[in-house]
Order: structure tokens, then C-alpha cells, then sequence
């Protein structure tokens, strides 16, 4: 984690509503593997890590996964479902998360 704070500011606005919907994410990172794609989809990955030690988890992340992976798992669900597309990236990413990593009763994370 520590090397992100390292890593040169990606070049995009600072609004916080960079990537406010679904459209948006899929629009700026669904052709090519961009730095703060991965960048944002590595920190909701995180946040979900966070909240699966709060309540009863909806996604496993097997060992060994990949913060490029979960953004092509993310990106592949934006275009599968783009009815979806106005709800927030993080939704969908969290959603594709546990459609692709669900957790069997009584599976830990």
C-alpha cells in the first residue's frame, strides 16, 4: 500500500466526481488499462475488504488476485449490464466482485 503513495498523481481532474456513475468509469477506463482505473478500483477493493470484516461478507477474493483483474472483472460487468451504467462505479465494481468471488455459507474472506 505504502508504494501508492509513491506513485506520480494520475492525470485527471481532482473533482470528486471524476468517475460519478457507471457511464463515466466505463467511458474513461473500459478500452485501455489506465493508472487511476486501476488505482480506483484498488481502493474500493480495499473499502470492500474493510467492510467484509464489518458484516457478513458477499465477496471471497481468492488469494493471489490482482488489482488489474478485479478492474477487468468491474469492466467486463459494466458492459454485460449497462442498464446499471448510472449507478456509482464503486457499486458496480463491488457487485461484479461478488457475482465473480461470491463466499459459500460460513466462508470466511
Amino acid at each position: 500500500m505504502a508504494f501508492l503513495l509513491t506513485l506520480p498523481a494520475p492525470a485527471i481532474s481532482q473533482d470528486a466526481n471524476t468517475f460519478g456513475t457507471g457511464n463515466t468509469f466505463l467511458s474513461h477506463c473500459g478500452d485501455e488499462l489506465r493508472d487511476e482505473c486501476v488505482i480506483y478500483s484498488v481502493g474500493v477493493w480495499h473499502g470492500a475488504m474493510t467492510m467484509t470484516s464489518l458484516v457478513e461478507p458477499i465477496v471471497c477474493f481468492p488469494s493471489g488476485v490482482t488489482g488489474g483483474q478485479l478492474f477487468r472483472v468491474g469492466i467486463n460487468f459494466m458492459r454485460d449490464n449497462p442498464d446499471k451504467g448510472h449507478w456509482k462505479p464503486a457499486e458496480l465494481l463491488v457487485m461484479s466482485w461478488a457475482e465473480a468471488f461470491p463466499c459459500q455459507p460460513g466462508q470466511k474472506p
